[in-house]
């Protein structure tokens, strides 16, 4: 999923933030085109993000890393980013209090079935 997330926002001029799991999957990510690939295993990636961006955050997340990085997906939006959330096979789904969510950001589960429903 994240191959194909990163070709299709660079088709759209995005600049690509990725975050992997595994040592092997750095040069997948960056041959899909990502600008920077960090790593979850060497921690916090929150802070790295914010370096990488001035301290703006990013406008969008797509999360499929489920509750592990829920939080700090959210952590890395900037005021009135999009969190797209696709993790819940990997993990428990957090959950999640209205008043919780900082800056205006928005949360989609995205759901397959009903943005290809024929």
């Amino acid at each position: 999923m994240g191959r194909i997330l990163t070709q299709l926002l660079k088709l759209r001029g995005a600049q690509v933030i990725g975050l992997v799991s595994r040592e092997e999957k750095v040069s997948a990510a960056k041959e899909a085109g990502a600008d920077h690939v960090l790593d979850s295993r060497d921690g916090d990636f929150v802070e790295r993000v914010m370096e990488l961006t001035r301290g703006e955050g990013v406008h969008a997340v797509f999360d499929g890393g489920g509750s592990t990085t829920f939080w700090s997906s959210i952590e890395v939006l900037r005021r009135l980013g999009m969190l797209v959330y696709f993790g819940p096979l990997i993990g428990e789904v957090p959950t999640v209090r209205m008043v919780d969510l900082p800056k205006s950001i928005k949360v989609t589960y995205a759901v397959f079935a009903d943005h290809i429903h024929t």
